[in-house]
């Protein structure tokens, strides 16, 4: 795999984290691999696989999958959802990280 598709892997599963909000952040911390944050990685990563199959003709290894996640995960901008953002400006409390 190229540079240029690794970072288009990255990009890919930021944009899946992004929309479907999995925050590893929020995820208690886990020494069986067996959170909801683990399974919903485990999904992704599958289905990020199947498609890649389906558009390059090949699998990315389990290893190249886990580092793009990393590096996707390190290079997401967190910052809370509009409605926080909106009542925080207008001086409600707001506890949402």
């Amino acid at each position: 795999m190229d540079e240029r598709e690794y970072r288009q892997l990255v990009a890919g599963l930021r944009r899946i984290l992004d929309h479907y909000g999995v925050d590893y952040r929020r995820s208690p911390p886990s020494y069986n691999n067996d959170t909801l944050y683990d399974h919903q990685c485990r999904l992704i990563l599958d289905e990020m696989a199947r498609s890649w199959h389906r558009h390059y003709g090949y699998r990315p290894s389990p290893r190249l999958l886990q580092k793009a996640l990393f590096a996707a995960e390190q290079s997401r901008r967190f910052s809370p959802p509009w409605y926080a953002r909106w009542l925080r400006r207008l001086g409600w409390p707001c506890d949402h990280r």
